[in-house]
Parts: structure tokens; sequence; C-alpha cells
């Protein structure tokens, strides 16, 4: 990732993981459906991570909701599942959304 691209996100959950990475740990999460920049800072605050989203446009989408016992991936590839937006990176501590490429 170049640094305009870092620039042209902003940064919508912040939640620091402690010395364990969060990757594979089952947590018990409870996000009801909501707009979507909501949900993402709910979740990453939920699962200790870091979530950097692009920054515009998400303001009228709406999440679904996640609740029950899951990985953080999981969680939150339900929490965007027809939203248009995917995983593109993740580094254990800090996951990074970018818009799905147009078909």
């Amino acid at each position: 990732m170049n640094a305009r691209y870092f620039s042209g996100c902003s940064i919508i959950a912040a939640a620091v993981a402690v010395a364990t990475p969060a990757h594979a740990q089952q947590r018990a999460f409870d996000i009801p459906a909501q707009p979507l920049p909501t949900a993402i800072a709910t979740l990453g605050k939920q699962a200790r991570l870091q979530i950097v989203a692009p920054g515009e446009g998400l303001e009228t989408v709406r999440s679904r909701s996640v609740k029950g016992m899951m990985d953080a991936r999981a969680a939150l590839k339900q929490l965007i599942a027809g939203t248009g937006l995917e995983i593109a990176a993740d580094d254990g501590a800090r996951i990074v959304l970018r818009r799905l490429a147009a078909a």
C-alpha cells in the first residue's frame, strides 16, 4: 500500500490489540444493523483491531447485524457483506478495507 492510499482513507475504528494477535480468536459479537461507519467502529472495538476503510460514501450504507461467537475476520466479512467493501489487507492487528472493483 502506498502513502496516497492511506491518506485517502480515514481510520474508522481503532482498538489497539494487546501483545497477542487477534487472528483466529473466538470473540462474542453483538452489533446491530446500523450505518456502516458506526458498525465498523463497533466491530473494531469488540475485536480489539484497527480497521481502516474508505472515508467517503459510506454514510448512507447500512451494515448487517453480527451476533454470536466467531473469529473477528468472519464477523467482519458478515458485517460488510453486500456493502461494496472487501478486505484488502490484514496483518493480524490492522485490517484495511477497500471498495470492490467494478465488474
